[in-house]
């Protein structure tokens, strides 16, 4: 915002400076052409150079901060998981530069918002798909923060459960994360080690 306001004010200065000597310095007369009139050009030029400096030095200041948040830029998303590698769920990852700081968990079950946040609201989600006996969750807290390249299960169902899916649910590990995957929407809201606010949400788990 410092450099925005300063970069609008220079251009202004720029416009006077332009304006004084196209319209105004020619149309002096000549007696006014002194040692006095010329030192004050200088002056003005010695101003003109020093307010340049002063706006190189804030764009240079903010491209190094501009570098330094994207180099510890999280990047949060959710995935699932098929129960190849990891056991059959919803999982947190982060592929960005620096940890991800969770700030807080929202839900929506067919587009339709929970009042519950954060761990009351994972409560929620499992106890209204019935799987309190089969799915492990470990949501992680507001405050506390995912690292560079870790992952996270959200919530995720054990192999050996799967054949009680079937007769309990009608649907096996797969059937029942499909399931959850388009009927409830898991929003994060969560920030860099800059306190830059991002968001993500499982919709989009691939």
């Amino acid at each position: 915002m410092l450099l925005k306001t300063f970069h609008i004010l220079f251009s202004i200065f720029l416009v006077l400076a332009a304006l004084f000597l196209v319209y105004f310095w020619p149309s002096l007369p000549f007696q006014y052409y002194t040692t006095e009139a010329w030192a004050a050009v200088a002056a003005f030029g010695s101003i003109a150079v020093a307010i340049f400096s002063l706006y190189t030095s804030f764009c240079q200041i903010s491209a190094v901060n501009r570098a330094a948040k994207l180099s510890v830029q999280p990047n949060l998303f959710f995935v699932f998981a098929d129960g190849v590698k990891h056991p059959v769920g919803l999982y947190l990852k982060n592929e960005g530069l620096g940890p991800g700081r969770i700030i807080e968990w929202t839900f929506s079950i067919n587009n339709k918002d929970i009042p519950e946040k954060n761990k009351v609201g994972f409560d929620c989600i499992i106890q209204e798909y019935k799987l309190e006996t089969y799915a492990h969750r470990y949501p992680m807290q507001p405050k506390s923060a995912l690292a560079a390249g870790k992952q996270e299960g959200i919530i995720f169902i054990p192999e050996e459960f799967g054949q009680y899916f079937i007769h309990d649910t009608g649907y096996n590990a797969n059937g029942m994360m499909r399931k959850l995957a388009d009927e409830v929407n898991i929003k994060l809201k969560y920030e860099s080690a800059y306190g830059d606010e991002l968001h993500t949400e499982s919709r989009n788990a691939s």
